[in-house]
């Protein structure tokens, strides 16, 4: 079972890299002391729009800065209904700090003592989510991003080589493929069955090489 307690310190030490800032004195910069944040700093340049203008954006890292807002609006409503299950009352509404933000993830994990394992299991998944959104952002990449592998010629994706599923996960980013089927297990009994990318040294063309020797 998933402990809340993790998952309240999980989320916490995450929200921590919208406050880290890189001191840079690039030429770009004019040779001046230059502090950027990972939520004003763009992941990538404006497109162009009609008649080659540059098109307008949001400024800054709109994914960046939905992540963070996302994760301190969760805190608050996840304590208020938590608040509400033990107490019978949601209580006041905390401001919109970061110091609010850290009180309330600690309010849950006093909070989580008191509901049901069940509670507690679905409060933990919540925060889990947050910490993935953040951790998946380009700037951060500290969680894989899994996605669904693309059909091959045939049309359909590779199926796994041990529970016989189209359950493969592929992480672009780094290199890997996981099944995600539950239960499944590799031929050394590891789960879940996990191999990287690589090209054949024979022909040239993609395989999927398993930690259990099995190359694919």
């Amino acid at each position: 079972m998933r402990e809340l307690s993790a998952a309240c310190t999980e989320l916490a030490d995450q929200l921590a890299v919208f406050d880290d800032n890189d001191v840079t004195s690039d030429r770009a910069d004019a040779g001046l002391l230059t502090s950027t944040l990972l939520v004003v700093d763009q992941d990538a340049e404006p497109g162009t729009g009609r008649r080659s203008v540059p098109a307008t954006r949001t400024p800054g890292n709109t994914q960046a800065l939905n992540a963070e807002m996302d994760a301190h609006e969760l805190v608050r409503r996840l304590e208020a209904s938590l608040r509400l299950v033990v107490t019978g009352h949601t209580g006041r509404m905390r401001g919109g700090s970061d110091s609010s933000t850290r009180a309330a993830i600690a309010a849950i994990e006093k909070l989580g003592e008191a509901v049901s394992p069940a509670a507690r299991q679905l409060a933990a998944r919540l925060l889990d989510r947050a910490t993935t959104a953040i951790g998946q952002l380009p700037a951060v990449d500290e969680i894989p991003r899994w996605e669904k592998i693309r059909p091959g010629p045939g049309g359909l994706p590779p199926t796994c080589p041990n529970c016989r599923t189209y359950s493969l996960r592929v992480s672009l980013s780094a290199g890997v493929v996981v099944c995600v089927f539950p239960g499944c297990a590799d031929m050394d009994g590891r789960k879940p069955p996990q191999a990287r990318m690589d090209l054949s040294k024979i022909d040239g063309r993609p395989v999927l090489v398993w930690r259990d020797g099995l190359v694919q």
